[in-house]
């Protein structure tokens, strides 16, 4: 094996296991709603609507943005 291809390997091991990283804050599932809520988090929004302080959609990121 090459120096290139240590360096090559560690490099792709260290960008995938950046790819993974989630970061796990405690939700809960309110019955009715599409969204998790985090545990002893001051709503602004009504329980009924999205809290963009407060809740995390079921699907998809949080805070996830295409630009």
């Amino acid at each position: 094996m090459s120096i290139k291809w240590v360096i090559s390997a560690v490099l792709a091991t260290t960008v995938l296991s950046g790819c993974n990283a989630t970061v796990s804050q405690p939700t809960e599932q309110v019955t009715g709603q599409k969204f998790e809520s985090k545990r002893g988090c001051v709503r602004t929004e009504a329980p009924d609507r999205f809290d963009a302080r407060c809740d995390a959609p079921l699907l998809g990121y949080s805070g996830f943005s295409t630009f």
